[in-house]
């Protein structure tokens, strides 16, 4: 629902450097009506006083934002013990938290993306 009535209003979005790199903004910049911000390393400070309604960011807290969703990336290699007879190593992906949706929370509040928030794949 908060979904359909961002879409009826224009939108100030900034695309942080991670999201940017892995070609999010490619798929977002749908809505015409949207202002997007690609501005590169910027501080949490810098975020928090911007006046963004949304973030795609490295960072999981931000100041006066609430967490949407958090989006999991590449982290590395491992290799596990096979379930053969002969333990035989098996590489499996590790994944981690890498890009954070904050929204801009109406009252000021900080509400932190953690091992709660929910997954967007």
């Amino acid at each position: 629902e908060a979904q359909r009535g961002a879409a009826a209003r224009p939108l100030r979005v900034h695309i942080g450097n991670l999201a940017a790199t892995t070609g999010v903004s490619r798929f977002l910049e749908l809505d015409p009506t949207w202002e997007y911000s690609k501005e590169e390393n910027l501080t949490i400070d810098d975020l928090a006083s911007r006046g963004f309604d949304r973030l795609l960011t490295e960072w999981p807290e931000v100041p006066g934002y609430r967490c949407q969703a958090l989006i999991k990336g590449f982290e590395r290699i491992s290799l596990r013990r096979g379930l053969l007879p002969i333990p035989v190593p098996v590489p499996a992906l590790v994944l981690a938290d890498k890009v954070y949706v904050l929204e801009k929370d109406p009252e000021g509040s900080t509400h932190p993306c953690d091992a709660k928030s929910p997954i967007w794949n």
